[in-house]
């Protein structure tokens, strides 16, 4: 249902629905040390400072679109990207803190034109950015970095590929890169050369690949049989199909893994949503 969100205090073994006060589809969620945001569909994006008690509105006034991806670094300090699907064009968004007066910009030096997608970014601090662009028409992929915040964008990498869908920095260092043809990519050197690591028995590397460590990776790939976490133990060279009980995890969307053995995946289709808890690693 439009505008749900759960909490456990329990490490998932119950689930409460909370009273977000929105409608509308909430597509991701950013925790700072005092405060939860959420974004989603028509310009939605809601802050709470109590656990998520309440929430309150925090949509830009410059908003034209749905709320893809959100990440808040402190609550001064946020990014988030915006689709506006009726012109077809992507623009990332960030803040500005005047007089401690927060607004919104509109970052600079990315592409704004239709059918070209903002995918997936990650800032590992306020000035150091990485964001990842799909040109499905084209068949073209690109990295972008920004060092100033995300107020402008570099072009760092152009592929000729069917589209990068996720990305992933471990530290400054090391990072993961997700291909919608099943392919993943690797950088040990700050993004100064990316390593092709595996091609994907999967049509489809979904939207998030996540290290815990150096070694320890989990994946989302999707064919038409479903969708099928896997499992990295020496820092994406290798990979290894997991499941559950029963087989796969149904339209899986997201996975998060606390620790080495315990982590969540959501998934399902939106009358029977499902949350899978592992202890045991995906194992």
């Amino acid at each position: 249902r439009g505008g749900t969100i759960l909490k456990t205090v329990d490490q998932g073994a119950n689930w409460n629905v909370l009273n977000s006060g929105s409608t509308e589809y909430i597509q991701d969620i950013s925790f700072t040390q005092n405060s939860i945001y959420v974004c989603g569909d028509f310009e939605t994006l809601l802050k709470s400072v109590n656990g998520g008690a309440s929430w309150q509105d925090f949509s830009p006034s410059i908003g034209i679109g749905d709320y893809l991806r959100i990440q808040f670094i402190d609550d001064q300090t946020g990014w988030v990207i915006e689709s506006d699907s009726y012109q077809g064009i992507d623009r990332l968004l960030y803040t500005e803190v005047i007089n401690d007066t927060l607004y919104w910009r509109i970052a600079n030096g990315l592409p704004e034109v239709s059918d070209v997608d903002l995918m997936d970014f990650q800032f590992l601090d306020r000035n150091n950015g990485w964001l990842v662009i799909s040109d499905e028409y084209n068949s073209k992929s690109y990295i972008y970095k920004s060092v100033n915040g995300g107020v402008d964008w570099t072009l760092e990498l152009e592929e000729d590929l069917k589209g990068f869908t996720n990305i992933f920095f471990l530290d400054d260092q090391t990072g993961w890169i997700g291909d919608l043809g099943g392919d993943l990519y690797k950088t040990v050197n700050g993004g100064q050369i990316w390593d092709r690591l595996a091609i994907w028995s999967v049509l489809l590397l979904n939207a998030e690949t996540k290290f815990i460590d150096e070694n320890n990776g989990w994946a989302l790939g999707f064919n038409f049989l479903g969708s099928t976490p896997y499992r990295s133990r020496d820092g994406g060279t290798n990979w290894y199909e997991q499941g559950t009980k029963n087989g796969k995890i149904d339209d899986a969307l997201d996975i998060y893994m606390i620790n080495e053995n315990i982590g969540f995946a959501v998934g399902g289709w939106i009358d029977e949503a499902k949350i899978y808890m592992t202890t045991t690693g995906g194992d």
